[in-house]
């Protein structure tokens, strides 16, 4: 954490906080998550530092993803999620 707090937590624990909050933003704008689990290996192709998790979470769209990103509870939570990533990928899809 920037000022310092908590500084016995790892990122894991620091970013199941987060984790735990956003879970519950999404589901209030009417959200889910699908899926979320450990990165265990790369089958195919090249990456300098491989990531230790992934999720996919269906908004209802894309102006509630939005709203929930600058909702006061997000920014109750962002502490969190700064504490607890190094690096992070949001990534817009649409199903074909």
């Amino acid at each position: 954490y920037a000022d310092g707090s908590d500084a016995h937590l790892t990122g894991r624990e620091a970013y199941d906080r987060y984790s735990a909050g956003v879970r519950e933003l999404i589901e209030g704008l009417g959200g889910r998550v699908v899926f979320v689990g450990d990165v265990t290996g790369l089958l195919l192709g090249d990456v300098e530092d491989l990531w230790d998790a992934v999720g996919l979470v269906e908004y209802p769209s894309h102006d509630a993803f939005r709203s929930m990103m600058m909702s006061p509870g997000m920014r109750e939570i962002e502490q969190h999620r700064l504490a607890g990533l190094e690096g992070q990928l949001n990534i817009r899809t649409t199903a074909r």
